[in-house]
């Protein structure tokens, strides 16, 4: 059969709008040409040859014609067989009066044929053919033929039973033979039948065809049985256009014949009159046209499944989970590579196999049960989760979809299977479960009360460390939802449940929220609230839900207080006299207030200043510095947080501190900053003298004979200078942040034994202390060195000891003392 030509975007082909005259032109001298064919048919021998070809060919043209076309066709038509009418020597009424029949015909067939294919092509199904055909031919020629046999009874007084038969057989025959060929009609139809490939197979069945019909209506006995078979032949072989060409070729042949030998024809028909002549006529012409249709059909299903077929498989190959087809057996019929690789199988090594085989056995009772509700047709689909046993012995979990796939009559064919892989997620929950006494357990260590809420019933277990949060004892509170939602605070009522029914109905997965909740005495109580979905059903719904309740109550009145200490600080800011400004950056313009103006040296003027107008203010030698700042700033690539003096047109410099941030609009574009001066002159003052006396002190403590080492608290070393570097053998960078105990090793010399810390009971004790005679200092490379040493605590401005000083003397460097006598005092301090 050959390839059939898609369906054009329209069902009606419509025909030119532009040459509508000629249009009309043609169909009237087509209308007269076939009217006067068939009037010269009609006259034949005893009418067995008639056949009217001109009122299919009008209704074929009228149906695919434009609503604006078909008036002026309709009355081209009138006009050709009227005037075919007259050329056979009838009178102008009489003709009038029968192109008047034949047009009623063709306005009833062409309507009939619009209403069958409305919104679909012409003869696309084999419904549709069957329905034409049955319009074009029986149907439409009654009109045709009660018409027509009237207007000629009156007219000349013929019988009206006596025209009807021949009538309805001759316009019934030339619809049916003529009105598929015309619907059916297009290039793309032409252009495929005319290829090589096409016509070289259509005219031998041709050839066969003309023979069998010529032949056999005249030398053999039911010739309309030879007719048909080489024309059902060409329609099962060709499908249906070509098929309705060989028709109209079989009917012109077998009427040629007839009318070349109608005794011969005749002769076997005589006891049935023209019946039995057009009757076969009819169905040898009719049934290859549906044969035809048929095989059109056959074709658009095989393509269309096959397409399908090749999409499934397509889809199944790129699929990034596990896909098969699997027969109602269990076996795998086709299976996809995610599949084969989630299950550790060569596609040649699982497809012999079962699904049953591959299936965890405490799994298999569940999945059968789902297979046989699908195969007595209590459910079309169903999803579980299961376990999957792999080549290599390991289980895996993952989530099955199947359903089943039936022919028209309901029987299953064979199932679809989407296998995805949640073994990570299931182990990961059954590490969850595992931990969950654990869990609970820190979290009620920890303060926070736990939830477990289980959406399905509605109960939900609370901690006894949730219930004492509110002031409640472990069986006061039940374990319905009521219980939380009935103690939300009032005004935190709505959103809290909006959230919470998100959760319920899906939408989210997690939440953290903070607001109220009443407790015993009806007193509120800040919570911060956590919760995330662990388990859902099936469908993918929750079904559990856990988290957890944290008292924040202190954070929120410490909120509270930093609010307050913030207005305070916002008060504090102004009475410090700090400077506001803003930088509008499109229009390159400064809004200063009057402390900025002081801050310069500068008075206010007329308008908003340029930013050249801060510049300008600058010291030479910080300018440059600071605008590069503020492009860096205005670009987002630092803060602004700098510091630069100020020159007065006087001659004062002044230091000044500047903050600042970016405010930008919808698009992420900068448009302004915003930032604060203040005058740290003074601080600026300070730090410096500051940093000489930090500087004179050391170089003090470089310069002294002395040892000293300076510790925290924890007798954690933080300064050694020179002297104690060369007396302990550990430099400074080496020993700052170690245990003074490490670096400070001390001994009595005469026994040996280590000394205790001086320094460990200057902390202690909160005043100073001295080392006893006789000790030794053990240096890191184990000399042992005599020493005098002294500790003294270090006090911050509020009294408190924030750390100590340790001072040691070599005795070597002093002049022998006379026996007994005691060391010098320690220096006062």
């Amino acid at each position: 059969m050959s390839t059939l030509s898609p369906p054009s975007v329209s069902t009606f082909v419509p025909l030119p709008r532009r040459g509508m005259g000629l249009c009309a032109l043609a169909m009237g001298l087509a209308s007269l040409a076939l009217a006067w064919l068939g009037i010269w048919l009609l006259r034949g021998p005893g009418d067995v040859a008639a056949i009217w070809l001109v009122n299919g060919f009008a209704m074929a043209v009228l149906a695919r014609a434009p609503a604006t076309a078909r008036l002026p066709l309709a009355l081209a038509f009138l006009v050709g067989v009227g005037l075919a009418n007259v050329l056979a020597d009838n009178t102008p009424l009489l003709a009038f009066g029968l192109g008047l029949a034949n047009l009623a015909e063709v306005a009833l067939g062409a309507l009939l044929l619009r209403l069958i294919h409305h919104g679909e092509p012409f003869l696309s199904s084999l419904r549709l053919t069957a329905l034409s055909l049955l319009a074009v031919g029986p149907c439409a020629a009654v009109v045709g033929a009660s018409a027509g046999a009237l207007v000629v009874a009156l007219e000349l007084g013929v019988p009206f039973g006596t025209i009807w038969p021949s009538w309805w057989f001759a316009d019934g025959m030339g619809a049916l033979v003529l009105v598929p060929l015309l619907l059916l009609s297009d290039r793309s139809r032409w252009r495929q039948l005319l290829a090589p490939t096409k016509w070289l197979r259509v005219l031998p069945l041709a050839l066969l065809v003309a023979l069998t019909c010529y032949v056999g209506v005249r030398y053999l006995p039911y010739p309309f049985i030879f007719a048909e078979i080489p024309l059902i032949a060409s329609a099962m072989l060709l499908g249906l256009f070509p098929a309705t060409l060989l028709t109209l070729l079989a009917a012109a042949l077998i009427v040629a014949a007839t009318l070349d030998a109608p005794e011969m024809v005749l002769a076997g028909l005589q006891r049935w009159g023209p019946a039995g002549f057009n009757l076969p006529l009819a169905v040898t012409v009719s049934l290859p046209v549906m044969v035809g249709a048929l095989m059109d059909a056959l074709e658009r299903q095989q393509t269309a499944l096959e397409l399908s077929r090749k999409e499934l498989s397509d889809t199944m190959q790129a699929a990034a989970i596990g896909m098969a087809l699997v027969s109602t057996s269990g076996h795998w019929i086709k299976v996809n590579p995610a599949l084969c690789q989630l299950l550790g199988y060569r596609e040649e090594e699982l497809l012999p196999l079962t699904f049953q085989d591959v299936t965890h056995p405490d799994d298999l009772e569940l999945d059968l049960a789902n297979v046989h509700a699908l195969l007595e047709g209590r459910a079309d689909t169903y999803r579980m989760e299961k376990r999957y046993l792999r080549q290599d012995g390991r289980e895996l979990w993952a989530q099955l979809a199947v359903s089943i796939v039936r022919d028209r009559d309901g029987r299953p064919l064979y199932f679809v299977a989407q296998v995805e892989d949640i073994d990570q997620l299931k182990r990961a929950q059954e590490a969850l479960r595992e931990s969950e006494a654990r869990w609970n357990f820190a979290l009620s260590g920890s303060g926070q009360g736990v939830w477990d809420w289980d959406l399905a019933s509605g109960t939900v277990f609370f901690s006894e460390t949730w219930k004492g949060m509110l002031g409640y004892a472990p069986g006061e509170i039940g374990q319905d939802i009521e219980e939380w939602w009935s103690r939300i605070h009032p005004q935190d009522e709505e959103w809290v449940r909006v959230v919470l029914q998100r959760i319920a109905q899906g939408r989210d997965s997690r939440y953290a929220i903070e607001y109220r909740l009443l407790d015993k005495r009806h007193n509120a109580l800040w919570i911060h609230d956590r919760g995330v979905v662990i388990e859902r059903d099936a469908a993918g719904q929750p079904r559990r839900l856990i988290g957890t309740h944290t008292d924040i109550s202190a954070r929120k009145r410490d909120e509270a207080e930093r609010r307050r200490q913030s207005e305070r600080m916002a008060l504090a800011v102004a009475a410090a006299r700090v400077g506001i400004w803003e930088w509008h950056i499109g229009s390159n313009t400064l809004i200063w207030d009057e402390r900025m103006y002081e801050l310069y040296g500068r008075q206010p003027g007329d308008g908003d200043p340029p930013l050249e107008y801060w510049y300008n203010s600058l010291h030479p030698d910080d300018s440059e510095r600071a605008l590069q700042e503020v492009v860096l700033a205005q670009q987002g690539k630092k803060p602004l947080d700098t510091e630069f003096r100020a020159l007065w047109p006087d001659g004062q410099v002044r230091h000044i501190r500047a903050l600042a941030t970016v405010r930008c609009d919808e698009y992420g574009v900068p448009v302004a900053m915003t930032g604060t001066n203040w005058d740290i002159t003074e601080q600026r003052r300070l730090a410096d003298a500051l940093a000489e006396e930090k500087e004179l002190w050391r170089v003090t403590l470089h310069s002294i004979g002395d040892a000293v080492i300076a510790t925290d608290t924890a007798l954690v070393i933080n300064y050694m200078n020179p002297v104690a570097e060369r007396l302990t053998g550990w430099r400074q960078a080496e020993a700052r942040g170690w245990p003074l105990s490490t670096v400070l090793v001390l001994r009595d010399q005469a026994s040996g034994q280590p000394l205790a810390d001086p320094v460990e009971a200057c902390l202690r004790q909160g005043q100073p202390v001295f080392l006893q005679p006789g000790a030794v200092l053990i240096g890191r490379d184990g000399r042992a060195v005599p020493v005098l040493d002294s500790a003294a605590p270090v006090r911050a401005g509020n009294g408190s000891v924030i750390g100590a000083v340790l001072v040691l003397q070599d005795l070597r460097d002093l002049p022998p003392s006379r026996p007994g006598a005691m060391p010098p005092s320690p220096p006062a301090r």
